[in-house]
């Protein structure tokens, strides 16, 4: 980059450009002092004291202040380059760039930066080749801080422009987008933005835009009235082929499988059996989605499963999920037998019903089952080939992580403190990865209740904490690590305990299992899958 022009401007009435022959040059607007307003290809802004603006070649700017007022800004014009290397190694090329900072830009120390502006324009001013040289290196190190800020430091007016962009394509997310076309809406630089939206928002702007098409597209779908091709145009994508990857990345089935799973209403009445069902690419219409319990699926599929069922196994639930899952009408109904007699004859009468054996057979058996009354006998076992292939490469990375350490798991119930099986809670870490267990729950089919002095005895390398959600729990969990007995632990001593949540770790289901195993790459080996 090279510094071309610098002058101190103050603007007692309205202009409609601040050096127009420097139009064809990048642009540093600071304002010094007062406020206005700066009109840039058509779209107005406010100008207030501090502003630190970028504008690009081509870019006209008016400014407007009210009636005995003034403004008063510094103009910085440079030219930006780009090296390009000829077919020898001694030549290099410079080419006239864009810089990639445009709009409004974060200052986060104005007083300096005014100070800054009038030294550097003091040294420009002398004319002389080395005062222009010192110009230009304080002018370089003043771009690198600008740019450094626009990553790091968002302002309030960035803020709110970047609300007012969003709520524009919660509305208007069919039409075409790009970055540089929702920076030049909230004034800033498309790099500002692209980084102050995905800080704000946690996804980047582009796969918001995507999300709100794909959630309207599953809508249509739903509706069972048009064809893929056709939705996809009237969600916003041109490409029938690039939506069906974006489709499919998003919800893990393909469009057209998604709405063949439209057509069935399938109900489920236990959260586990959620997790088989999308495992067979079937999204089921009514499901259970405790905050608690189902966070994930809460999260991932709130839009997908319209009916949103409480916590089957708190009995107080029942009368409002009963009514629930009659207003939906489902042609099937797929849970567990492990559920009240009476809901059981219930469920039975609403709808086709399975009863999963829940005790009496594995995860990989009910998955199996619901996989042939389903139809998707083929896709269970598909998906059984796939997790066995994941889980054997999980094996080699978490011997190569942790060796022969031993293992055990414990859950924190309110003020319970319980260790986890290995037949069941245990089984992805114990049968699928084949981690060693400690001697003592080798047998033990889920949890058993112990106390403090008891878990003592349980000499285990490492510990993987569970932890329930609930103020008591965690409570619990909190004097429970002050105890003497706790800091005797061998795992505690070596700094080998994990805290997690019940989600997925307490979750019987083939998603529950695919998650805890990616879950536990990522504790033991800092590995994550995804």
């Amino acid at each position: 980059m090279k510094l071309r022009h610098c002058e101190e401007i103050r603007i007692k009435q309205d202009i409609p450009h601040a050096g127009q022959e420097l139009d064809n040059k990048h642009r540093l607007i600071v304002v010094l002092d007062g406020k206005g307003s700066m009109e840039t290809d058509d779209e107005c802004q406010p100008v207030k004291e501090g502003d630190v603006w970028v504008l690009l070649p081509g870019q006209r700017c008016s400014f407007y202040i009210e009636s005995f007022r003034q403004l008063s800004l510094h103009v910085f014009a440079f030219d930006a380059y780009r090296e390009q290397e000829g077919e020898d190694d001694e030549t290099i090329t410079l080419r006239r760039a864009i810089w990639p900072l445009a709009g409004r830009m974060a200052c986060t120390a104005p007083s300096s930066m005014f100070t800054r502006c009038r030294a550097m324009e003091d040294v420009w001013q002398q004319a002389d080749e080395r005062s222009r040289f010192r110009a230009q290196a304080w002018f370089q190190e003043l771009m690198y801080e600008l740019a450094v800020h626009a990553d790091s430091a968002p302002v309030e007016d960035s803020l709110e422009t970047l609300e007012q962009t969003r709520l524009y394509l919660d509305n208007h997310y069919q039409e075409s987008w790009t970055i540089e076309k929702l920076a030049a809406m909230a004034g800033l630089s498309p790099y500002y933005y692209m980084h102050l939206f995905k800080k704000t928002y946690g996804k980047s702007a582009m796969d918001y835009v995507n999300q709100l098409r794909i959630n309207k597209a599953k809508q249509l779908m739903g509706e069972g009235r048009e064809r893929v091709r056709e939705i996809a145009r009237q969600v916003g994508f041109s490409d029938e082929y690039y939506f069906s990857r974006k489709f499919k990345q998003q919800q893990g089935v393909a469009p057209t499988v998604y709405m063949k799973s439209r057509r069935h209403r399938v109900a489920t009445y236990h959260t586990a059996i959620t997790g088989q069902l999308l495992a067979l690419q079937t999204i089921p219409g009514a499901a259970p989605l405790d905050p608690k319990w189902s966070a994930y699926y809460r999260q991932k599929y709130a839009i997908d499963i319209p009916v949103h069922l409480r916590d089957p196994f708190v009995a107080e639930n029942w009368a409002v999920n009963r009514e629930a899952i009659r207003d939906f009408s489902p042609d099937l109904i797929i849970t567990s037998d492990y559920l009240d007699q009476t809901v059981k004859q219930e469920l039975g009468h609403m709808a086709n019903a399975l009863f999963i054996p829940w005790k009496e057979k594995d995860w990989r058996v009910h998955l199996q089952m619901i996989g042939e009354y389903l139809g998707r006998d083929k896709e269970a076992e598909q998906w059984l080939l796939a997790y066995d292939k994941k889980s054997a490469a999980a094996r080699e990375t978490l011997r190569r992580a942790i060796g022969d350490d031993s293992l055990l798991m414990l859950y924190v119930n309110q003020s319970t403190l319980y260790v986890c099986g290995s037949q069941r809670t245990g089984s992805v870490l114990y049968s699928d990865l084949q981690l060693r267990p400690v001697a003592q729950v080798e047998s033990l089919f889920a949890y058993e209740q112990i106390t403090l002095d008891e878990l003592c005895h349980y000499h285990a390398d490492r510990l993987i904490v569970i932890v329930k959600k609930d103020q008591p729990s965690r409570d619990f969990w909190s004097e429970l690590q002050k105890t003497e007995q706790w800091f005797s632990l061998k795992a505690v001593q070596n700094r080998h305990v994990y805290e997690v949540t019940p989600d997925p770790w307490l979750e019987y289901s083939a998603i529950g299992h695919e998650r805890i195993m990616e879950e536990s790459l990522r504790l033991f080996a800092q590995y994550h899958p995804n």
